[in-house]
């Protein structure tokens, strides 16, 4: 009698038919997974048509034996949990997978996992963060992860900053209701309660980033909600006269971050950026001020947003003169000095804050001469290059 042959083990590289109770899903995976409703009906009209990616349990826990008691089945996926998720949805009995348990390595494994989402566009700017704050954690320079990923070190950077923010601020550019940009305007603010306080603010009023920090800034009073965001009436809110409408509160309707809005955020935080630039250079001669001083002082502007958010400005480049504060202090204590130089400095940057604070306004959805004239100023003083196809549709506009 013949002896039994073993069946030959799979190798790497084979796509294998597993069936779905033998896959675990990935520890490291972060990825919402979203609705997958429509992707269970696909699957359930034509098949999985990619195969998903994974190691065997053995090759991971090598790798990994912090995670032994989450892994129970013979499989652990690397990518294509959303596939995989699906086709349990659909009642699917396997799923056709790839099998790489050269990728079971901790390093290959993340990074193997966000290339997927990364290269298909999928991935949000707070999981780039978390990827590229990974990496760097391992040894890579920020030059050197921008090199694997095709990108600038100053965008890995950036990203990377946005984990510095507090979580509700964080899960808000997860969710794509704050634009990265904006997200990361409010660093500015010190506090982590200030940043979050600027985020509540925007949520329920949409007013601009800037706006908001200006607000948080000037106090309490000022970044209060208004009454008419809140969900109820307070208890002992007084009853409107005869001669008043009662209009009831409602709650706004969620801010839509649709792409025009980001390329206004991210417009506004690149001239913000060259604002401070200016600031930081030795000043031009007083009459090349003059255009820009006389628009912030004979447009109506917010003076104290104006204020706080030059004050802001002043301190990051380190030329404010005088540790003061709050603004309206600040800027009186400039008055009362005897020192040219620190007033136009002060003043120019009360001129920028009013004509940036009027440019970013979403009241105006179309610029006018005035904010032209400033985007030029930034041009010819600051070497400001307006990048966004929403900017330079209003300067030729």
């Amino acid at each position: 009698m013949s002896e039994a042959v073993p069946a030959p083990a799979d190798d790497d590289g084979d796509v294998l038919h597993i069936p779905i109770g033998d896959i675990a899903p990935n520890p490291f995976n972060e990825r919402d997974m979203g609705d997958l409703a429509g992707l269970a009906a696909s699957i359930t009209r034509d098949g999985v048509l990619e195969p998903a990616t994974v190691c065997t349990a053995t090759a991971y826990l090598e790798e990994h034996p912090e995670h032994r008691e989450l892994i129970t089945a013979r499989y652990v996926l690397i990518f294509g949990e959303r596939r995989w998720r699906a086709s349990l949805m659909a009642g699917q009995r396997d799923l056709p997978c790839l099998l790489r348990d050269d990728l079971a390595d901790s390093t290959d494994l993340q990074r193997v996992q966000f290339a997927e989402n990364y290269h298909r566009k999928q991935a949000t700017p707070i999981e780039e963060a978390r990827m590229f704050a990974r990496q760097a954690k391992g040894g890579m320079s920020y030059r050197q992860i921008a090199a694997e990923w095709g990108t600038a070190a100053s965008h890995i950077s950036r990203r990377v900053a946005l984990l510095a923010l507090p979580h509700d601020v964080q899960r808000a550019i997860d969710a794509g209701q704050l634009g990265a940009d904006a997200g990361r305007a409010l660093r500015d603010l010190d506090d982590p309660e200030q940043q979050s306080a600027a985020w509540r603010l925007i949520e329920a009023t949409g007013i601009h980033v800037e706006e908001a920090k200006a607000r948080v800034l000037a106090g309490p009073v000022a970044a209060a909600v208004p009454a008419s965001h809140s969900e109820t009436p307070a208890p002992d809110a007084p009853a409107a006269s005869h001669s008043e409408t009662a209009i009831p509160a409602q709650k706004p309707a969620p801010l839509t971050w649709d792409r025009e809005d980001k390329q206004r955020q991210a417009a506004a935080a690149d001239r913000q950026e060259a604002c401070k630039h200016w600031l930081s250079k030795e000043l031009p001669p007083a009459e090349q001020l003059t255009p820009i001083l006389a628009g912030a002082l004979l447009t109506p502007m917010q003076q104290n947003s104006a204020h706080t958010l030059a004050l802001a400005w002043l301190r990051a480049t380190g030329k404010q003169g005088i540790d003061v504060t709050p603004a309206p202090a600040y800027f009186q204590t400039v008055l009362d000095r005897d020192d040219e130089q620190l007033h136009q400095r002060a003043a120019l940057a009360v001129a920028l804050a009013a004509a940036e604070l009027r440019a970013a306004s979403k009241r105006r959805p179309v610029w006018d001469g005035r904010d032209i004239a400033y985007v030029k100023a930034l041009q010819d003083h600051a070497g400001y290059v307006p990048e966004t196809p929403w900017e330079r549709k209003q300067l030729n506009a």
